[in-house]
């Protein structure tokens, strides 16, 4: 676990001026461009990591899980170009509305 100061934007709300992040090392806050559908069905399409921008062109799979009673959905997405494919998970909080990196 570590410690990380609260950002001055204040988008870790009231919790205090330390909040433990509960993450496993190498993941690390994205931007990402989703699709939401009135069932709840949640679809990426492309995420800003370290001003690279990366269009995922397939979902493999999603799943939902219990991380220290948080619910995370995890996206092991795809990208591909004409020479090899590339694949990222990505997982969204819906309690907070953040998207991680996971490395």
């Amino acid at each position: 676990m570590t410690l990380q100061r609260e950002p001055p934007d204040g988008r870790f709300g009231c919790l205090g001026a330390f909040r433990v992040l509960w993450y496993h090392v190498g993941m690390e806050l994205i931007e990402c461009i989703a699709s939401f559908d009135t069932n709840g069905h949640i679809r990426p399409l492309r995420f800003r990591r370290r001003d690279q921008v990366v269009k995922i062109d397939n979902v493999v799979s999603e799943r939902e899980e219990l991380v220290l009673g948080s619910h995370m959905r995890v996206y092991r997405c795809e990208t591909s170009d004409e020479f090899m494919t590339t694949q990222y998970v990505i997982c969204f909080e819906p309690k907070t509305c953040m998207w991680w990196f996971k490395g």
